[in-house]
């Protein structure tokens, strides 16, 4: 299913004019009339990060689902869950949460080496 597909399916399952969905969501009405047309002065719409990440907070879908039509639009796991809710966090955070766990990693490995010492 096309982006664009998925954005109306959203937006009328909420039961939301194009107007409302945009002030939902923090765009222009000319921004979600684009994104569903699927193109703006022919050329394809560029939806940012952010946006994906607020219409998934606001309307409980899974990020990868919206931005890619991967995966099931439904969480069937906590695991899964988890993925989307990193998917929505600025890369400047995942990254931070990449180091705290290759340190605590480091830690754990640092620790079984000292008890095969012993």
């Amino acid at each position: 299913m096309e982006l664009r597909k998925r954005i109306i399916e959203i937006r009328e399952r909420a039961g939301l004019l194009p107007s409302e969905f945009a002030r939902a969501i923090g765009v222009s009405h000319a921004f979600v009339s684009f994104i569903e047309k699927g193109e703006k002065g022919g050329k394809p719409v560029v939806v940012s990060d952010h946006v994906f990440s607020t219409i998934c907070r606001k309307f409980g879908c899974s990020f990868q689902w919206l931005k890619y039509g991967e995966d099931c639009q439904i969480h069937s796991t906590a695991r899964e869950r988890l993925i989307d809710l990193i998917w929505m966090l600025p890369d400047k955070r995942i990254e931070e949460l990449i180091e705290q766990i290759e340190e605590h990693s480091k830690l754990q490995l640092s620790s079984v080496a000292k008890l095969r010492v012993v």
